[in-house]
Order: C-alpha cells, then structure tokens, then sequence
C-alpha cells in the first residue's frame, strides 16, 4: 500500500474540524490543508444558516451544503 494511500485512509476517517468561513474559502481556493471541514454560514440565500461540508482528503475539496448539522456531519463521515 502506498504512502499517500495510508494518509488518506488515515485522514478519512479523522472528525470534520469547524472553521471559519474565512478560512473554509481559504481551503476551497488553495487545496491545503488536507482533512474534512465545515463551517457554518449564518445568512444564505438558499437557507437561513447553511452547514458548509468540504471533504479535501485528496486535495479536490468536495463541497456541500446543508440546512442541518447533522446533516453535514454525516455526509462527512460517510
């Protein structure tokens, strides 16, 4: 198994880390640091709080947007 294989695998299976919305844009535009994030936008045109997923274990930071926690959550850890 390869070294980059074991770190994603690794990393995958890590808890979603809260960041600010700052920074979950920071992420999206520069594909680093390599994790499972979300942040939480309070006004939304779609929703009045969005749950911002971004799954960036293979640096493609995946996003996703969700009315609940939970929801966000477990997208993240799925």
């Amino acid at each position: 198994m390869g070294a980059l294989k074991k770190f994603r695998d690794a990393t995958s299976r890590e808890r979603p880390k809260e960041v600010t919305p700052e920074y979950a844009e920071q992420i999206i535009e520069t594909r680093r640091p390599l994790g499972k994030f979300y942040c939480i936008e309070m006004e939304t045109p779609r929703y009045h709080r969005a749950y911002i997923g971004i799954d960036n274990t293979d640096g493609s930071a995946w996003t996703e947007e969700f009315a609940s926690l939970g929801a966000c959550k477990r997208w993240l850890t799925k």
